[in-house]
């Protein structure tokens, strides 16, 4: 890995909620999002104020386990081992704790 002078990285202690993150960040409504805010003839057209308008609670407010599910059925090499409702609702929980009593299955 080759880094220039600014780089943003997203650190997991947790297999599960990496999983999670990267599904969500490539997710077409995300993509699509993206594609609408940031200018790809700057300098620098991924840059720290296009990353903070990323808010990673809304979007997974916009997953159910099912819709998340398959979006990492698209990435490959995943461990399925830790992918599960359980870690689902665990992460949905770290992002916004106020919804724990509205998380379901379907």
């Amino acid at each position: 890995m080759m880094l220039d002078d600014t780089c943003y990285f997203l650190g997991f202690s947790n297999y599960a909620a990496a999983v999670f993150t990267l599904a969500l960040l490539n997710a077409p409504l995300v993509q699509t999002f993206m594609q609408s805010i940031v200018f790809w003839d700057s300098k620098r057209a991924i840059s720290k104020d296009v990353l903070l308008r990323l808010d990673l609670s809304k979007i997974a407010k916009a997953f159910d386990f099912n819709n998340i599910k398959s979006e990492i059925e698209k990435i490959q090499e995943i461990d399925y081992e830790y992918i599960n409702f359980k870690a689902w609702e665990h992460y949905c929980l770290k992002l916004y704790p106020e919804k724990s009593a509205q998380l379901t299955m379907f």
